[in-house]
């Protein structure tokens, strides 16, 4: 995977903000990673939902609108293989009326080939019946990709191969609204533009230990479950076996681990972190709220934060013989010391507006 697609939504929380306002929110921020040209370009965009009955055979026979026109040229004109993209897309419910903007792109994406997912529900022409996001379960997705490579030319066949056997486009990998804007400001150390949020959700799909970690419905270590074990790592003179904790929920195991670079002082001011960041991400809910607050103390405090799910787990190879830590793995990490993603890659996110940005290979 080379190429990633982030799309992300900025919504003005107000006391007065309906779920409506939310889901009928037309403006999109898109941009797109390439990590081997090592370029990145954003742009906003607005799209006018289509009541989805309608919209499938419209889009199927290319009949796109303006609006929507506007951001095929954009995908097409930087990528080079839409199937062979990854999207990684904001997204503040799995129901949605109809007419909602959202399921009006995500459906396009799936017609341009971009990604694959269904909307169950959408056959309906009842408008007050809402349609439902879901994903292709894997042997429907064999399924489907075996009777397409069965009707295949030779040439399409290579093509495929070149890919990695893949016939459709990926799964999107989800977010919720907002998460790919405070995970650029977590990289950046500063507020992010709406043009860098969204290659801040490209980033975030580059990394699936990241991506776990922000879309898990876990709970990270709290204030306290931190000081505790820096306390614990400071008392035992930094011993390699005090180094490690970790914290089991829902799906994924959440880890930290000391280093002999982490600050073992001022540790009596890490729940003044954890709260003002918590605050500063209110809009995000208090569960995405503490994992931004891991984020920013791991990074202030210098500790390594792993994520990995079961699934992670079951996939990885045998961990080694002396390998004391089964869940610190390079792969798994999310955030260290040295940063968890390349130099240029954080200079490319620094350097994003309007214009397309390339950073030396």
């Amino acid at each position: 995977m080379t190429q990633y697609i982030g799309i992300t939504q900025y919504n003005h929380i107000t006391p007065s903000t309906t779920l409506k306002d939310i889901l009928y929110n037309n403006e999109f921020h898109i941009g797109n990673l390439d990590d081997k040209k090592r370029s990145a370009v954003a742009r906003t965009f607005t799209v006018q939902g289509i009541f989805l009955p309608h919209a499938a055979a419209a889009l199927g026979a290319r009949a796109f609108p303006p609006d929507l026109r506007r951001i095929v040229d954009f995908i097409v004109s930087h990528v080079d293989d839409p199937i062979s993209a990854q999207v990684i897309c904001e997204i503040p419910s799995v129901q949605f009326p109809k007419d909602a903007p959202l399921p009006t792109l995500l459906l396009l994406l799936n017609i341009i080939g971009c990604c694959t997912c269904t909307f169950a529900g959408s056959e309906s022409q009842d408008p007050r019946e809402p349609a439902s996001f879901g994903l292709l379960p894997p042997p429907m997705r064999q399924q489907i990709e075996a009777q397409i490579l069965s009707s295949m030319i030779p040439e399409a066949k290579a093509q495929v191969r070149q890919r990695g056997g893949r016939v459709l486009g990926a799964d999107p990998l989800l977010l919720g609204t907002g998460v790919g804007r405070a995970y650029a400001d977590f990289l950046l150390g500063q507020p992010a533009s709406l043009g860098q949020s969204a290659i801040g959700a490209a980033i975030i799909g580059t990394r699936p230990s990241t991506h776990t970690y922000l879309f898990s419905s876990g709970r990270v270590q709290s204030a306290h479950d931190v000081v505790t074990a820096l306390q614990n790592f400071s008392d035992s003179e930094q011993s390699e076996t005090l180094d490690t904790t970790a914290v089991f929920s829902a799906d994924e195991i959440f880890t930290q681990r000391c280093t002999k670079e982490t600050i073992l002082e001022r540790l009596d001011k890490i729940p003044l972190e954890y709260a003002v960041t918590v605050q500063k991400y209110k809009h995000l809910g208090e569960r995405e709220g503490l994992k931004m607050a891991l984020l920013a103390v791991s990074k202030k405090w210098k500790i390594e934060l792993y994520c990995c799910s079961s699934q992670m787990k079951k996939s990885a190879p045998t961990p080694a013989s002396n390998q004391r830590h089964p869940c610190v793995r390079p792969e798994w990490l999310v955030s260290s010391p040295r940063g968890a993603h390349a130099p240029w890659l954080m200079s490319l996110l620094a350097a994003v507006s309007e214009k397309m940005q390339t950073v030396p290979g």
